[in-house]
């Protein structure tokens, strides 16, 4: 199956949905991922920080982030 794009309404829904993602970033090439919750009000994400650290110091000199969430659902029986 070929994966396609989401509406903006998918990915409202699905942000909506979960209260866990990972933000991924980057400094010098060396890729950084972390496990954050967030929440999603208003049309954008929140996510919490002390202020210090390695997410903030990699944000900081390099803006460019993602942010990707899993929606998973339960399943009937073993796994």
């Amino acid at each position: 199956m070929k994966p396609r794009e989401l509406s903006l309404e998918e990915c409202r829904a699905l942000l909506s949905a979960t209260r866990y993602g990972r933000l991924g970033l980057s400094l010098n090439n060396a890729p950084y991922v972390v496990p954050m919750s967030f929440v999603y009000r208003g049309g954008k994400i929140y996510l919490h920080s002390r202020g210090k650290g390695k997410k903030v110091l990699y944000a900081t000199k390099n803006p460019n982030v993602c942010f990707q969430i899993d929606l998973l659902e339960k399943t009937a029986g073993p796994v």
